[in-house]
């Protein structure tokens, strides 16, 4: 898939980067945002997030403590908000999918932002045709997700770890809600470990 066949629309540079300190040809990392909440079962808004986490990033400091640099001079390229495909949650998921597949082509470390859960299934299985079994998954969450279905669809975003889980190996931190069938998931090879939100110094907010 080429991203120039991908339609997009609107939006800032994440970090409020000028154009011309963002060009795609030599910039290692690229956000990818992406405004679709399909499934959401409480209420909606998670689309509006790549739009308020792009806005508000312009006034993050540049400079990384930590790493003693400023990381965006490897380039940082943010493609405009990814068109939602409403047909269905699964054609969503392939799009995303497709997306992530080109950004991996183009060497390029993608940065996805969502959006609901379910949108993390098509990144994983990008990820997957390129780097097989060698990679895992960090969820930081205060719910499993890990239904087989929900809502008459397996592609839900209750149900994306699940799906993720099919594929790689994941890891969960900060969960604080669970079903008695998602515990039976606990048990699949996949399954690393579970940091529950009351075992950590500070409980989960989500």
């Amino acid at each position: 898939m080429n991203l120039n066949n991908v339609s997009f629309k609107g939006g800032f540079n994440f970090l409020g980067l000028p154009d011309e300190d963002t060009n795609y040809e030599t910039s290692k990392a690229v956000v990818l945002p992406v405004p679709y909440d399909g499934t959401t079962s409480y209420k909606p808004g998670t689309r509006d997030g790549p739009g308020a986490i792009v806005s508000a990033s312009r006034n993050v400091e540049l400079y990384d403590h930590e790493l003693c640099c400023e990381p965006i001079n490897h380039g940082v390229h943010t493609l405009r908000e990814l068109e939602p495909d409403m047909s269905g949650p699964e054609a969503m998921i392939t799009l995303v999918e497709s997306a992530v597949e080109a950004l991996i082509a183009d060497r390029k470390f993608p940065v996805m932002l969502g959006g609901e859960h379910s949108l993390s299934f098509g990144a994983v299985r990008a990820m997957k045709k390129k780097y097989g079994c060698s990679f895992s998954v960090l969820q930081l969450d205060a719910h499993a997700d890990l239904r087989d279905s929900f809502e008459n669809t397996r592609f839900n975003h209750a149900s994306v770890m699940s799906r993720i889980i099919e594929e790689a190996p994941i890891t969960q931190v900060g969960i604080r809600n669970i079903s008695k069938l998602e515990l039976i998931k606990l048990q699949n090879q996949n399954h690393r470990g579970i940091f529950w939100s009351h075992d950590l110094q500070v409980p989960s907010n989500c």
